[in-house]
């Protein structure tokens, strides 16, 4: 049996953190079982997944539509497209099967590829191969997610870009609808596919932003702290405030601190940022703690601490009184 290899390549980058995430994994949920329903698509669908952040990794590979298990979900530091797109190729070059003079290879893969923001990495080199070697040889479908996904990028891997909003679910629902049903339609009649023409590009907002030396997503602040009563990793989200130089508090979400890092480009030189550029953070979202951005003194990483008194900092141990200071500098992610 012929394969139709489906690809959902996903931006787990932190600026993900939080909702547009899990609209992401629900109606990605819905899909599979959608999928999981139909004879054909279970004949012949097969399913991967690949994340990716500073670094790339994949989750679901090559598996029949019924048993997949979708794992949850988690970010990491860092917009690596360049590294994506090579790990995409490598994983299209070595498991899709080609056609021979002997025997017809799978069909044409299906890609699906999520971003909410501006590439970290140089993904030049990366786009040229890809248009070079795959982009005749499959069907890709670029998403690009809130105003800052960079449009241009994904204008330039496939002539077929949606755009959806970060935080509307009824669009969410919507847009997986149709990738459930054009992903039944190839599964039924693969040697006439349906067409792509439905999806309506919204491409004008592009996002020509010159990232600096640090490539770093500019739109967000994101700070990775450590509750120091529970011993568990949280983000704290800041957004960039319209016509001011300074960033309002959006949210702060638990992480697995050992995923995070396992997804997080390493930094030589880690980008920071004044405090006083940043609004007052909420609670600790682990214990409730009031403060959520506490700078220990000994190894500079942050945790959350009560409104007075001795706190004992989860990362290196060393305890010490909360003190107030006029100017801190934050080490934040790449977003």
């Amino acid at each position: 049996m012929r394969k139709l290899p489906v690809y959902f390549v996903v931006d787990v980058s932190d600026s993900m953190a939080g909702a547009p995430l899990k609209l992401l994994s629900r109606q990605l949920e819905k899909v599979l079982a959608e999928l999981s329903e139909d004879p054909y698509a279970l004949e012949t669908t097969y399913i991967n997944l690949i994340v990716f952040a500073g670094k790339v990794k994949k989750i679901v590979s090559n598996e029949e539509v019924y048993k997949v298990i979708l794992p949850e979900l988690h970010v990491g530091s860092g917009t690596n497209i360049g590294a994506a797109l090579d790990f995409l190729y490598k994983d299209i070059h070595l498991n899709v099967e080609k056609t021979t003079l002997d025997k017809k290879g799978d069909w044409k893969p299906l890609i699906f590829f999520f971003t909410d923001g501006a590439a970290t990495d140089d993904y030049s080199d990366s786009l040229q191969n890809w248009k070079r070697n795959i982009s005749k040889s499959s069907t890709v479908i670029g998403v690009g997610i809130g105003d800052g996904a960079d449009y241009s990028f994904l204008n330039s891997l496939t002539d077929t870009v949606v755009k959806l909003s970060s935080d509307d679910e009824k669009s969410f629902k919507e847009f997986f609808k149709w990738i459930s049903m054009s992903i039944q339609a190839n599964s039924r009649r693969i040697d006439n596919p349906t067409s792509f023409e439905r999806i309506i590009l919204d491409a004008n907002n592009q996002n020509d932003e010159k990232v600096d030396d640090l490539k770093l997503d500019k739109r967000y602040v994101i700070l990775k702290a450590q509750c120091a009563q529970k011993h568990k990793g949280y983000l704290i989200k800041f957004k960039e405030a319209q016509g001011a130089d300074f960033y309002d508090f959006d949210s702060s979400c638990p992480i697995d601190l050992k995923e995070y890092d396992e997804l997080s480009v390493e930094d030589i030189k880690q980008p920071a940022i004044d405090a006083n550029l940043l609004s007052r953070a909420g609670s600790c979202p682990i214990c409730s703690a009031p403060n959520s951005v506490v700078l220990c003194g000994n190894c500079k990483q942050l945790h959350c601490a009560p409104t007075s008194g001795e706190v004992t900092c989860p990362w290196c141990g060393t305890t010490g009184t909360l003190q107030s200071v006029n100017s801190l500098s934050l080490n934040r992610s790449r977003g």
